[in-house]
């Protein structure tokens, strides 16, 4: 095996490995609104780092691409669902008062066709009896127009929830075309527009074990359906 190959997949098996094992962390950066608005309640951007990023000094994100190659993301944004949904309701246990954030969750493109996510989002969301509008999804432009019946369908199942959408790089010409799939159905996502991030981001959350199950990193999950 070329060692550049086996290397990939020696890093793929790690990263699986740290799923399961919770060695990934998550912060929040607060993103707070340009004008005033009536909701109380702060906006963060989840924001997620693999542990060893942080001991190695590495650049933020390196790991991605090959979680993305090995069909591994959909369960990272699950990892964060369920991360978000203990600490909220771990949160409120001890506050009751507390104005839970809303909590903007960047999904990737292969999680929109995720057949699971939807109903597994949905347990966790009523499990920890979670405040409307806890959860929050943000989906590029781009992954939209690709896959609008699957943003469709996602969306119509998980705002019944009370979780909110978000489309994200709304500028140049990716506005016109996105106003078209919106008479299709993805009409009342909002935007990034009139808002800017303050400074962080902060860690937070605790480990939290889940029972879902990964596939073995070194082939790639093609059921691909949200």
């Amino acid at each position: 095996m070329d060692q550049a190959v086996e290397s990939h997949q020696e890093l793929a098996e790690r990263l699986a490995a740290a799923l399961r094992q919770d060695e990934f962390v998550i912060y929040s950066q607060q993103i707070a609104p340009l004008a005033p608005n009536d909701d109380a309640r702060p906006f963060q951007e989840i924001l997620i780092r693999f542990q060893e990023e942080e001991t190695k000094l590495l650049p933020p994100g390196t790991f991605f691409p090959i979680l993305e190659d090995c069909g591994l993301l959909p369960y990272v944004d699950r990892w964060v669902v369920s991360r978000i949904a203990r600490w909220v309701h771990t949160a409120l246990k001890i506050r009751h008062d507390w104005a839970v954030p809303h909590n903007s969750i960047n999904l990737s493109a292969a999680t929109l066709t995720d057949r699971g996510f939807a109903e597994y989002t949905r347990k966790h969301l009523h499990a920890a009896a979670l405040p409307a509008g806890t959860l929050s999804f943000e989906i590029t432009c781009e992954h939209a127009l690709d896959q609008v019946k699957a943003v469709q369908k996602l969306m119509e199942l998980l705002r019944r929830e009370g979780c909110r959408f978000i489309l994200a790089r709304l500028d140049g010409g990716g506005g016109v075309r996105i106003a078209a799939a919106v008479e299709a159905g993805i009409r009342q996502a909002q935007s990034w527009t009139g808002a800017h991030a303050r400074p962080g981001p902060h860690r937070i959350g605790s480990p939290a074990r889940d029972s879902w199950r990964l596939p073995h990193a070194g082939h790639k999950d093609h059921r691909r359906a949200c």
